[in-house]
């Protein structure tokens, strides 16, 4: 093929994609002025449910109007609600059930374990509340109400809680206890283990505990309300509980005349008040 037939070859179709260029341009001018309307109207729809959904969400209908409170299933209030940004003018669409409230309740109340918030339609919230259940005092100056983990609860005392033990012997690992912390020291931790095998095997009751003395590290001793030194060490707590028991049915003389049971053998002594 010539030259000049290559050529008007090639103009030709260049033409041909120019015009089917433009026409494919022209169609989707024309396509987009057609769908211009709709486009509009679709958008203008959009903005206006947005706007209808905004002022019903906020509107008095869905303001907070009331708050069940429920702690460990009973009834109950908590002081101050305003402060943890709960008003009338509050739309319980506004409430972040699992972030700031929640938080805020949780920072405020450390002798709470769990809090729970629900909507209830159309204006109220439920809150639901597990405590934490103190097992023990801690004497440090005061005595200090702790829970299973360690956590110290509020108001320390100046005199102890009849029905809790005393955990006694901690001035060696603490100076001082702070509210609301969670303490992993290790003869904390021991104590803590004795209540909850205390618990656990029922062989004796908690109530009968008058305190724990965990000053030696090696060895936990605790105290009975008649008087009893129980010599248990640090290890297999529920074993030796069982034995403490059964120890204790088979006493020819009454408890008050028992200075001590040691436990750590695998025959408890007993000693004698002289």
């Amino acid at each position: 093929m010539s030259r000049k037939k290559q050529k008007s070859s090639y103009r030709t179709y260049r033409r041909r994609k120019t015009v089917q260029l433009g026409a494919g341009l022209k169609w989707i001018g024309s396509s987009l002025t057609r769908l211009a309307p709709v486009l509009a109207g679709v958008l203008l729809v959009g903005v206006g449910i947005r706007v209808c959904f905004g002022q019903i969400i906020f509107s008095d209908y869905f303001c907070v109007d009331n708050m069940e409170i429920y702690r460990d299933n009973i009834p109950s209030i908590l002081e101050n609600i305003e402060s943890y940004g709960i008003h009338s003018k509050t739309s319980i669409y506004q409430v972040n059930l699992l972030g700031q409230l929640k938080q805020k309740i949780l920072a405020n109340h450390p002798e709470f374990r769990t809090v729970v918030i629900k909507r209830v339609f159309p204006n109220a919230l439920k809150v639901e509340i597990e405590s934490r259940r103190p097992v023990a005092q801690i004497f440090l100056k005061k005595y200090y109400l702790t829970d299973k983990d360690g956590r110290i609860l509020p108001s320390p005392k100046n005199l102890p809680d009849p029905e809790l033990p005393i955990i006694k012997g901690l001035e060696l690992e603490v100076a001082d206890l702070k509210i609301g912390k969670e303490y992993q020291l290790d003869r904390l931790q021991k104590a803590l283990a004795l209540i909850e095998a205390v618990e656990t095997t029922l062989a004796i009751h908690l109530s009968d505990v008058t305190f724990i003395d965990v000053l030696d590290n090696k060895s936990l001793d605790f105290y009975l309300k008649s008087g009893i030194q129980v010599k248990i060490g640090k290890e297999m707590f529920p074993e030796r509980l069982k034995v403490l028991s059964k120890t204790l049915e088979q006493l020819n003389v009454p408890q008050e005349q028992v200075r001590y049971i040691d436990l750590r053998f695998d025959d408890p002594v007993i000693g004698p008040k002289s």
